[in-house]
């Protein structure tokens, strides 16, 4: 099994104005996972203004879970 995680910014087509401020980029990884069956990709971007976990747990969550011994196979 193969995983990938790639930094990545995306810009907002218009910013969105919220209670926390205004959000104009998200930040993430987009994450990608082959195995010798097929593929699958997605992101992780979290909002932490809105309860989530910030960026850097967020990173530190997915390089876990992508170490070695970490997944079932």
């Amino acid at each position: 099994m193969k995983i990938t995680l790639t930094p990545l910014t995306l810009k907002l087509c218009a910013p969105l104005a919220t209670a926390h401020g205004i959000l104009s980029v998200r930040e993430g990884f987009r994450v990608e996972v082959l195995d010798g069956e097929g593929a699958g990709q997605g992101e992780a971007t979290p909002l932490p203004a809105f309860g989530t976990e910030p960026l850097e747990e967020t990173s530190a969550a997915l390089l876990t879970w992508r170490a070695p011994g970490s997944l079932d196979s």
